[in-house]
């Protein structure tokens, strides 16, 4: 006699870890693949087919192919908006309750898009020649519209800006005294500062203002 064995779907798809991680690039176009997640099955055939598909934490801005597991962009993605997906990756036997789920982490990367902005051009201060070395007159602003490291902002003197008795704090952008001001020989004192973004300049993404400081 011979006695055939006839396969039964009785083994659910098998993720081969519970979280996975992947990372991609803010403004990456649709259809980009960023990962691709897979699970295997211990049946045969028919039986070992895994469709692949989001659970309830799905974002219109990703999309799983259902029969490799991989993911891809819908639209472009915006750090400042949203700078971490936590998605629910769910693979099951078609038309069968045998499933598994597992976690998975996208991480948007941040782009430098933004370029800080000082929010007036000039600032004025007025000082007397015996202020005490070390005062803090006050300070200056910029804004940039990025997120993370790409949005601090750092303040730096230009050239001659940096021998006339003044200092600054590159984080804070406060102006503090260095040295003795002399009203007979600098009535008024003119600073320029500029505000940059962590990295090398590369044109362009920078700005600058002027301090002016009365002595009396």
């Amino acid at each position: 006699y011979t006695v055939q064995v006839s396969d039964v779907n009785d083994n659910a798809p098998v993720f081969n870890d519970t979280h996975f991680t992947a990372s991609v690039y803010e403004n990456t176009p649709s259809d980009v693949v960023i990962t691709t997640i897979s699970a295997k099955d211990a049946d045969m055939g028919q039986n070992a087919i895994i469709e692949y598909m989001f659970g309830v934490t799905a974002s219109s801005s990703l999309f799983i192919n259902r029969l490799t597991g991989t993911i891809k962009t819908s639209a472009a993605l915006d750090y400042e908006q949203t700078s971490e997906y936590n998605l629910v990756v769910i693979a099951t036997n078609p038309g069968t309750q045998l499933r598994n789920t597992t976690q998975v982490t996208i991480q948007v990367k941040g782009v430098n898009e933004f370029y800080p902005k000082f929010v007036q051009k000039n600032y004025p201060f007025s000082i007397k020649e015996s202020i005490p070395i070390n005062t803090v007159l006050g300070s200056v602003l910029a804004t940039d519209d990025d997120r993370g490291e790409d949005g601090v902002v750092y303040y730096y003197l230009i050239g001659s800006s940096n021998t006339k008795g003044f200092k600054l704090d590159h984080k804070t952008g406060e102006i503090i005294v260095s040295g003795r001001p002399d009203y007979e020989s600098s009535p008024t004192i003119v600073l320029t500062v500029m505000a940059k973004n962590w990295g090398s300049i590369q044109g362009g993404d920078t700005d600058e203002c002027t301090i002016s400081i009365t002595i009396e």
